[in-house]
């Protein structure tokens, strides 16, 4: 019973057996599929988590306070179960040395903060001058003395 000879010709001296192939379109496209399943995510992790992070630290520090009114405050629906839910706060902010702008932010809040914080009250800030509507919520205002004095 013989069987089936199945098996590679002879190697010549000096010569590989095995062809190295070139890679084709569809081996191409299926890297680059692979690398932006990595970066995809990534990348909206970076814009999404890491950048207003560094966006609010830099209106922390280098940003104008100012004292704002909230116009009005709604929740976003954004991270309704995270134990601070999103909502968007509409402020006139009277900067100390400039006119007075409104604009708009969207912060964290937890249930019990979200009660104290309503249409009328007066809260901290800090702004980008540049960017208004780069704003961070510092807290409540502090009562001022004529408040305090009655």
């Amino acid at each position: 019973m013989s069987l089936p000879n199945n098996s590679m010709p002879p190697v010549q001296a000096g010569k590989s057996a095995v062809k190295p192939n070139k890679p084709t379109w569809e081996d191409l496209a299926g890297i680059g599929i692979l690398i932006l399943m990595f970066l995809l995510p990534v990348s909206i992790y970076v814009v999404h988590g890491w950048y207003p992070a560094y966006r609010d630290k830099q209106v922390l520090e280098h940003g104008i306070p100012a004292i704002a009114e909230i116009l009005s405050i709604k929740e976003t629906g954004e991270d309704y179960r995270s134990p601070k839910p999103k909502v968007k706060m509409h402020l006139r902010v009277h900067p100390p040395d400039a006119p007075v702008l409104e604009l708009s932010l969207t912060t964290g809040l937890t249930v019990t903060e979200l009660i104290r914080y309503s249409p009328g009250s007066l809260v901290e800030i800090r702004y980008d001058p540049e960017k208004p509507n780069t704003a961070v919520l510092i807290g409540l205002a502090p009562p001022t003395h004529a408040e305090s004095a009655e």
